[in-house]
């Protein structure tokens, strides 16, 4: 059997992500070492390891797991939390409701650290549909009590608590919002070098706050980065370019435009022949928020907030 060599490494020192992993290998296998792992995980050091054997002891023992998970609400780990409010989402429990309840009432006051909203909600959702109304009335009071004037509102709950690690993923590798294909961030060049390329995101943070990254993300045409505007530009002899100016004067502008299919060019016009000039929207696509989860969003975001 794989349980004692599975065990064993749950009780080493190695790194939380490879403990967590064999704690939950111990799950799938429901050996009798899984009561010692499981021990063995809530005495841990390291908050997500702590978080997951609670997430798992809820499957053995929805009583115990309460108990657990209503001590880790009361600390400080950020990680251990949010494991514990989304096991309240799952499990259905009546105190674990209440205790999700507690931590609704903790956030419509204000009194909610951010890094645990989403979980709040997520877990308070779920558990209003199952028919707790008290916390379908809390989430609903939450939403009525956004600002309908803030286009991103509705994201504010992804501003805080992400993982970096997990972002650092979504950056490089989510082929569905392919935010490598036209920005740098450090060693890693846009992938299409036939692209026009947006802002070198290496040191981001150092310039822009978080709010800031996810109105950039959530809703493009909000902010532009400086020199990276898209604009129309159309001349007396009936050509027009789109793209954007990456220089000017008081007598030509330089435009870089991007035919599909072919590279970047950049045309010189001068302004005397030009008969329309008109700013457009972001190249950034503007549907590329629908291709981020809530939690993705929330992990991009921490992964931009850490380039400084």
């Amino acid at each position: 059997s794989a349980a004692p060599a599975l065990l064993a490494q749950v009780e080493s020192n190695r790194s939380g992500p490879a403990r967590i992993a064999c704690l939950r290998a111990l799950a799938e296998l429901r050996v009798g070492e899984l009561d010692r792992a499981i021990a063995l995980g809530l005495a841990a050091k390291d908050g997500r390891l702590r978080g997951e054997a609670a997430a798992i002891l809820s499957r053995i023992s929805p009583e115990k797991a309460v108990d657990v998970i209503g001590r880790a609400l009361s600390g400080s780990g950020i990680a251990e939390r949010q494991i514990g409010l989304d096991t309240l989402g799952r499990l259905g429990h009546p105190r674990g409701d209440k205790l999700l309840v507690a931590s609704m009432d903790r956030l419509l006051a204000g009194d909610l650290e951010k890094s645990l909203w989403l979980e709040t909600l997520d877990s308070s959702r779920r558990r209003g549909a199952a028919g707790v109304t008290a916390l379908a009335d809390r989430v609903g009071r939450f939403e009525k009590s956004l600002d309908p004037k803030n286009p991103v509102a509705k994201y504010l709950p992804s501003l805080h608590g992400g993982d970096p690690a997990r972002g650092r993923k979504v950056f490089l590798n989510k082929s569905e919002t392919s935010c490598r294909r036209c920005h740098q961030i450090g060693k890693f060049k846009p992938t299409d070098a036939t692209q026009m390329a947006g802002p070198e995101l290496t040191k981001i943070a150092a310039q822009r706050d978080r709010m800031y990254l996810l109105r950039a993300v959530a809703n493009p045409n909000l902010d532009t980065a400086d020199g990276f505007a898209a604009w129309l530009v159309e001349t007396n002899d009936d050509d027009v370019y789109r793209g954007r100016v990456i220089s000017e004067n008081d007598t030509q502008l330089v435009i870089e435009v991007k035919e599909v299919g072919e590279p970047v060019e950049q045309i010189t016009v001068k302004k005397k022949d030009i008969r329309h000039r008109s700013r457009e929207k972001s190249a950034m696509p503007e549907d590329l928020i629908t291709k981020l989860s809530p939690r993705e969003l929330r992990d991009l975001i921490a992964f931009l907030a850490n380039q400084k």
